[in-house]
């Protein structure tokens, strides 16, 4: 594991905080627009792809800093709502189970930010 100096090891994670909360707003946006929205399902892969990015930035971080229990809590969560976005962009004809799914990431994404913030 590389040893980095404390307050560059700070700095890394206000920029990924940062980052990230900009990102969760993103993927609120999208949610928000979708709400009772079954046409547009398919916004939900966008929401896959930014969540992404919130993941791959806390599973590299954890594997770089020496603080990274938290971080690799953050990317598994990441990676459960990615998971979710994709397969919930493919629904078809089941405008219910769509509802059921955004209200879900609603919430997770909510979550995500919490944890992203901690």
């Amino acid at each position: 594991m590389i040893r980095l100096l404390p307050f560059i090891m700070d700095e890394i994670i206000d920029d990924f905080k940062s980052e990230s909360s900009t990102l969760v707003q993103e993927l609120m946006d999208i949610l928000d627009d979708i709400e009772d929205r079954f046409e547009q399902r398919h916004q939900l892969e966008k929401y896959g792809q930014v969540v992404d990015r919130i993941m791959g930035g806390a599973k590299s971080l954890s594997m770089s800093l020496d603080t990274s229990e938290h971080l690799e809590q953050v990317g598994t969560y990441a990676e459960l709502c990615k998971l979710v976005g994709y397969k919930a962009s493919q629904i078809e004809d089941n405008e219910q189970f769509f509802n059921i799914v955004h209200g879900l990431l609603f919430d997770a994404t909510e979550m995500l930010l919490e944890m992203v913030d901690t």
